[in-house]
């Protein structure tokens, strides 16, 4: 991993895409080895993953570990690194705090003056939202105990405003502070202004007032971020919101509020569809998540998805079809799924979305052998050329033709060369890793057993039909820098 070759560099990215949601501890053995391998590339690939990547724990243990890997004279990677940890909110940088006390505990401190760079960035944090009255006060409606925490670990006193509201919970009349304080006392009515007049938070309002209330519901529904409407659905369907023309016309409006909500993840309307029985609502819910996948980019070229049918791999039928919905609403060409044991069942699912392939191949079930091979040489014998192939699989094949035999002659007689990945679920042992190493066939690998509902979505979005692209993408994205975080960020918390 010390190498610094391209193909070495694809490898060390490959693995650090393998993580998802989970323990931050979980984190540390791979991004240690890659901050200390290669700090240039994943300097680079912190700032990217905060843009593009949807795993919150990600962001926040890259970040931390970014900064063990730096030495002296890589200011503009330390830099890099604090400001990705500044762009989190108060919650999330308490517990990025938290894990770089672990990480130093286990024998990695920051190292240098680096650690003098965490701490002004810390105070810089809280001082810039004190500069800015309405940003500060968000913050700290939302954030009032990480405020108060991070306000004791930079050792940053606060200002006369921000003692007043936190630590002597001494609120001016009039104030935001004040009308939460007072919430739970006043009519259905009242309160429901009180709501909209301050856009209270979500999290707030809940515990407070009556949420079964029209007045409560309708200001509730008003005041909820995309991810909150969407994961509340079946509680909003139960309160009655469907059964009533204005509030539903809220719920409506706040769907379409969620498009441009960059904070809701890909999968959460389709899970959220999945469990309502308004059809009208799932149609919509529907929409909102087919708009969230196409807002991950495209996938260029023709793609082959191979999913694995034999018998002790069913988790694979329903990955496999996710994964080629995914890649079908998101690529302007072919896509074919595959099912193979021994034999393979071919399907075209170029432009379907999700619910239509998987009621197209909703009688596939798991039985017999393996041969990946098969899949491949039925799309070889049919004379389909395709940029990309995905395999879900354990890698277990057991029966000829195998992928490797297959593929190279599928290279040489079509004239292509996709770029191969394994979706590796856990099961029998894999033989097609060390085939196709033998037979120098590169393949990509994700531990698919380690990708949730919510963070498939993001792995299928890496797929790239170019052996190097995903490299060259991650490198092209700039480092960051303090300043330019702070600079016109007074919008968010």
């Amino acid at each position: 991993m010390v190498e610094t070759t391209p193909y070495t560099r694809n490898a060390l990215i490959g693995s650090l895409l393998k993580m998802t949601h989970g323990k931050l501890e979980e984190y540390v053995k791979v991004g240690l080895a890659a901050a200390t391998a290669d700090p240039d590339l994943f300097g680079h690939f912190i700032t990217w993953n905060g843009q593009r990547g949807k795993v919150r724990d990600a962001k926040i243990a890259f970040a931390v570990l970014a900064l063990r890997g730096v030495k002296k004279g890589d200011q503009d990677l330390a830099e890099n690194a604090v400001a990705n940890l500044l762009l989190l909110s108060p919650r999330d940088l308490v517990r990025a705090y938290d894990f770089s006390k672990l990480v130093t505990g286990q024998g990695h401190p920051i190292p240098g003056g680096y650690r003098r760079l965490v701490e002004q960035g810390l105070r810089r944090y809280l001082r810039e939202r004190e500069q800015q009255h309405g940003w500060w006060e968000r913050t700290a409606v939302q954030h009032r105990r990480s405020l108060k925490r991070l306000y004791r670990l930079s050792h940053c006193k606060p200002s006369g405003h921000a003692q007043r509201i936190l630590f002597k919970q001494d609120y001016p009349k009039g104030s935001v502070f004040a009308a939460i304080a007072g919430l739970h006392a006043l009519p259905p009515q009242e309160a429901a202004g009180v709501i909209l007049e301050h856009a209270l938070p979500f999290e707030i309002i809940v515990g407070s007032v009556d949420v079964k209330n029209p007045d409560i519901l309708l200001a509730l529904i008003e005041g909820m971020t995309g991810n909150q409407v969407i994961t509340n659905t079946k509680m909003l369907e139960r309160l009655g919101v469907m059964k009533s023309p204005i509030l539903k016309a809220s719920y409506d409006a706040a769907l379409v509020r969620a498009k441009s909500d960059t904070r809701v993840e890909t999968l959460k309307a389709g899970r959220a569809a999945e469990a309502t029985t308004d059809e009208t609502v799932r149609a919509k819910l529907g929409g909102l998540q087919q708009h969230k996948v196409a807002q991950l980019g495209t996938i260029d070229g023709d793609w082959l998805v191979l999913g694995d049918r034999s018998g002790s791999m069913a988790a694979s039928i329903e990955m496999s079809r996710r994964i080629a919905g995914f890649i079908a609403e998101r690529v302007k060409g072919k896509v074919y799924l595959v099912f193979f044991n021994t034999e393979p069942m071919f399907f075209d699912v170029s432009g379907k979305p999700i619910h239509e392939i998987a009621e197209e191949t909703k009688r596939i079930s798991a039985n017999g052998g393996t041969s990946i091979g098969c899949g491949l040489e039925y799309v070889f014998q049919k004379g389909l050329p395709v940029q990309g192939i995905a395999i879900v699989s354990d890698g277990a094949e057991n029966t000829s033709p195998v992928f490797p035999v297959v593929f190279q002659k599928y290279c040489e007689q079509l004239g292509v060369e996709p770029t191969t990945y394994l979706f590796k679920l856990p099961g029998q042992t894999d033989v097609l890793t060390g085939n196709c190493a033998r037979a120098g066939i590169a393949l990509e690998t994700f531990e698919a057993s380690a990708l949730d509902y919510y963070a498939l979505p993001q792995t299928v979005a890496l797929l790239r039909t170019g052996k190097f692209s995903l490299y060259d993408d991650i490198m092209a994205v700039k480092l960051l820098t303090i300043d330019g975080v702070f600079r016109g960020k007074g919008g968010t918390s």
